[in-house]
């Protein structure tokens, strides 16, 4: 729904006002008073609490004193309206979780008994009591669990069975005085949503609330009605791309999963769900479409759901709408540069000011038995250009470079990036190539995927270069399964377009936002999906981590100051030469691919058969490296979807194809296979 729908809302006023450069903010809350709270991650350890007054547009700001390695905070609400600031402290190799009352008579701090490993998720609630509890993912280097502890007592449970991975923990208190926590794991069937209540002894078994996918389901989300529902939403891939689902607890069972969000060509991810007057859920998400990132909302009301409207676009990166409720009074809030936008509007009401023609049907959704689709072997598109390949990424393909921690135009720098000088270098080996840029700064594996189809229908290049990942690294709200997930899906779309991908793994990282772990099980996992169906791997992290220490080491490669993660000039060139060197090995489709038909005469035998001959591809540098040849066959009358591989052929260059019936047409294309079963793209198609 176009921006226009927003007139179901009614603007009452907007401001600004100055402040320093945003880095990240919490989810926007009311207070008591009716103003709206955030609290501001201003630079390492240094947050900054700000209180907006609605009625006068004011905005108080003032400095939380933190401990050493303070980490990103959180804004918490307890039963009596109060807001909390929680963040964590470090205290050893672990960190420490710390609560503080936001008012005017600053509470003492609460500290938590749990200590949390760096880069794992976790979230915090208060009970029916005001008794703050922590729920955390906990990892013992075979696997993942989720824990709880009740911040009074001292007492703590572990409340899933172990995983390969957890994320997105998250508690709440429900209007019986029930606490509820809710995770995704990752079990055979992907990424799933689980969760467990507590009964003021023990925490339930774990409950599968995906039951039926086997693709990823992420992001869960919860919100707890004065009338005793639960509001659960979170993202789930449904073979195409990824959407908003939703399910309700009525006191007494859990409602089927619906589909809130329905279209092709857009992730939907990162919802939240708020509550009108606190029974009415409001959902809100981000969109990623090709064009960019999005914000939409869903209201409900007891006659059904309304339709989605689209927010004011708003750029950012905040994994989550900067939406805050307070009866039926809405506050967007938003960070823009060096200020801070604030608009206020109120949401639908029951029975009110809605519009029947708004209203949209939520979409049941079936079991989703259908997991990752094979990847193709076959690649082929006669209608793309083989000189031309795309550098897919985000902002290490882009090209940026940051010196001094502040963003200006001049840490933008396509021009010396590694795809122009990987153009250079195969052009003055192949003749004229292009490479072309298309790295997106920020970029997470799901927005690349809402990017991708629109390309290769833009570009109709032969190849694509994919290094993505590093941002995901960051983000602890989705798996790294998920991740791989999301780029296995990315070389299923190529190569059934018709493209070679080829994967490279994430360079290191030297800057606060490392997560070396992370990072190293990322690439772990990219070296293996590149053996899955074979496609081309360059081992960037490896390469980089052993540049020799004569030549400067690894740290010459990058932007240092306050940067310390995108390569500068010499990391670049030294990228695109590693490029280079793997596409040298590429299996580039035959050469001089001719076909005749032809009969082959033997004593007193005469065979009438299509004479199919070929060479090597002058690109590949090492011919000898090449396995076979892959021959594909089909009637000339039928789809490209009709190839069938009809042989394959070492140490010659030429087949007799005698399997033919009389005035029957065929049409035929050949791959390069390399020696570590590496296929490539076919010729171009030929008619007998």
């Amino acid at each position: 729904m176009s921006l226009a729908v927003f007139s179901l809302f009614l603007l009452i006023s907007s401001f600004r006002q100055a402040i320093a450069a945003e880095i990240s903010l919490t989810k926007p809350e009311f207070n008591e008073r009716g103003e709206v709270v955030i609290i501001r991650l201003a630079g390492d350890s240094r947050f900054l609490l700000q209180i907006l007054d609605p009625s006068s547009g004011k905005v108080e700001s003032r400095h939380i004193a933190l401990g050493p390695g303070a980490g990103p905070p959180k804004l918490k609400k307890d039963g009596r309206g109060r807001l909390w600031a929680a963040w964590t402290e470090d205290n050893g190799h672990k960190k420490q979780v710390i609560l503080e009352a936001i008012d005017e008579n600053l509470q003492p701090r609460l500290r938590f008994q749990a200590r949390l490993q760096p880069s794992l998720p976790w979230d915090c609630a208060f009970d029916s009591n005001g008794g703050a509890w922590l729920v955390w993912v906990e990892d013992d280097a075979r696997s993942q669990a989720v824990r709880v502890e009740n911040g009074v007592s001292g007492s703590s449970w572990t409340i899933s069975s172990a995983s390969e991975e957890a994320s997105s923990p998250r508690l709440l208190c429900d209007a019986r005085g029930i606490l509820w926590a809710f995770w995704t794991a990752v079990t055979p069937a992907r990424e799933q949503v689980f969760s467990s209540t507590f009964d003021e002894k023990a925490w339930s078994d774990e409950l599968l609330m995906t039951p039926g996918s086997r693709t990823p389901n992420i992001t869960p989300r919860a919100s707890a009605g004065g009338d005793g529902r639960i509001w659960l939403v979170w993202s789930g891939f449904d073979g195409q791309d990824y959407e908003i689902l939703a399910r309700t607890w009525d006191g007494r069972k859990w409602s089927p999963a619906v589909a809130l969000t329905r279209n092709d060509g857009a992730n939907d991810v990162f919802p939240s769900a708020d509550l009108a007057f606190g029974v009415l859920p409001v959902v809100s998400w981000v969109r990623y479409e090709a064009q960019g990132r999005e914000e939409w909302i869903r209201c409900w009301q007891p006659e059904g759901w309304l339709g989605e409207s689209q927010l004011p676009s708003a750029a950012g990166q905040q994994p989550f709408v900067p939406l805050a409720l307070q009866g039926d009074r809405a506050a967007l809030v938003r960070p823009e540069g060096a200020s801070l936008r604030s608009e206020w509007f109120f949401l639908p009401l029951p029975g009110g000011r809605s519009n029947d023609e708004d209203r949209l049907p939520s979409f049941e959704v079936a079991p989703r038995q259908r997991g990752a689709a094979s990847l193709p072997d076959l690649i082929y598109n006669p209608d793309l250009k083989e000189n031309v390949y795309i550098a897919f990424g985000d902002s290490i393909t882009s090209g940026v470079c940051d010196e001094n921690g502040i963003d200006e135009p001049t840490d933008y720098v396509p021009e010396k990036a590694y795809p122009i000088r990987l153009e250079a270098l195969l052009s003055q080996s192949y003749g004229e190539h292009k490479v072309i840029n298309e790295g997106a700064p920020g970029e997470s594996t799901i927005q690349g995927l809402a990017r991708l189809d629109p390309l290769l229908a833009e570009h109709k290049a032969r190849y694509i270069l994919i290094l993505e990942g590093t941002n995901d690294i960051i983000w602890s709200d989705y798996s790294l399964d998920t991740t791989v997930f999301n780029l296995r899906e990315m070389l299923r779309r190529n190569l059934e377009y018709g493209l070679l991908p080829a994967l490279a793994t994430c360079i290191p990282k030297y800057g606060r936002n490392a997560f070396p772990v992370r990072l190293t099980n990322l690439n772990a996992r990219i070296r293996l999906l590149a053996g899955e169906r074979p496609v081309p791997l360059v081992d960037l992290n490896q390469d980089f981590a052993a540049y020799p220490a004569e030549d400067g080491g690894p740290e010459s490669l990058y932007c240092w100051g306050e940067d310390r993660t995108h390569p500068n000039e010499k990391g670049s060139q030294f990228m695109a030469e590693k490029w280079f060197e793997r596409i040298k090995e590429f299996p580039f489709p035959p050469g001089n691919f001719r076909a005749r038909r032809t009969a082959d005469e033997i004593l007193f035998y005469r065979v009438e058969g299509n004479l199919l001959e070929w060479a090597d591809n002058s690109k590949i540098h090492s011919p000898e490296n090449i396995q076979e040849y892959r021959i594909y066959r089909k009637k000339s009358a039928e789809s490209s979807s009709a190839f069938t591989l009809l042989t394959a052929v070492s140490g010659k260059f030429s087949f007799f194809d005698t399997n033919i019936q009389p005035g029957v047409g065929y049409t035929y294309v050949i791959s390069t296979v390399m020696l570590d079963d590496l296929e490539g793209p076919c010729t171009q198609p030929l008619s007998l």
